[in-house]
């Protein structure tokens, strides 16, 4: 069933699937680094990706638009491109969120098709977009918190909330605050141990070849139905451990936090 719309100059027909990917728009407010919003804005004139970077980034967006299913496969370029009034929606965010989020950081790269920005924030479905981490089907994945290992198991991303209010279950409220501003305090799963495979990559990323990313958001929610994004701080490196189950590690940040984060963590924690 289509429904009416009424665009910047005229009423069009809006079919149901580019009506749903409207209604999803709100989920992108947390965007502010310029990567996302330059290619948004070539996006939004029709103009492809140039290489494999570009085209996670057009995937980051399209997974948040259409869903973890569509957004991982051809068949969110086809919508796109008939969708001309969610490309119009998306146009018109960018200058807004340049205005509102716009991140200056430090140059960082962890390889040339991962597009992150450093102290941006990502919605899970993005992070899984942006390293190509699909479900057998071949579906985006979502990410909360906790850890997880990215295909090629290249990276372990460490997913943070501060603020754990909201947990019911006492072993879920993990002791994860930061110490200072390159320094931050984090608790593995209450199963681990040190000689457990999680455990030995955890304290020595290194000698398995993994490279462990901090991700850090403030609570689970940022407004009742949205779900908060994640600040990417960056690599981290072990620098100190204690016990098991959990295993408590202090990771030393090669980037020094937004001192928000610092604040509000210090707060939560």
């Amino acid at each position: 069933m289509a429904v009416a719309a009424v665009g910047r100059s005229r009423s069009r027909i809006v079919g149901e699937e580019e009506r749903a990917a409207l209604e999803s728009v709100h989920k992108l407010i947390h965007v502010g680094d310029e990567r996302r919003l330059g290619m948004w804005a070539r996006l939004a004139s029709l103009e492809s990706p140039v290489d494999e970077a570009e085209r996670r980034l057009a995937r980051m967006l399209f997974a948040v638009l259409y869903g973890k299913e569509i957004g991982a496969g051809t068949r969110a370029e086809a919508l796109w491109a008939e969708h001309g009034l969610l490309r119009e929606e998306i146009a018109a965010l960018v200058p807004i969120l340049r205005e509102l989020n716009g991140v200056l950081t430090p140059p960082h790269a962890l390889a040339p098709e991962i597009p992150l920005a450093l102290h941006a924030r990502y919605l899970g479905v993005e992070l899984s977009a942006a390293f190509d981490h699909r479900t057998r089907e071949g579906h985006f994945r979502d990410y909360y918190t906790g850890v997880e290992l990215t295909h090629g198991k290249k990276f372990d991303l460490l997913l943070v909330t501060l603020d754990k209010a909201a947990a019911t279950k006492e072993h879920l409220r993990y002791r994860d605050f930061p110490l200072n501003e390159k320094r931050f305090h984090w608790q593995s799963k209450a199963r681990t141990t040190r000689e457990s495979p999680e455990g030995r990559r955890h304290l020595d990323p290194a000698r398995y070849s993994v490279t462990p990313l901090l991700f850090v958001r403030e609570r689970a929610d940022e407004r009742a139905g949205v779900t908060m994004a994640f600040r990417y701080l960056g690599p981290v490196e072990p620098d100190g451990a204690d016990g098991e189950r959990p295993i408590t590690i202090e990771w030393r940040l090669r980037y020094a936090m937004p001192r928000e984060v610092l604040v509000s963590g210090r707060v939560a924690g």
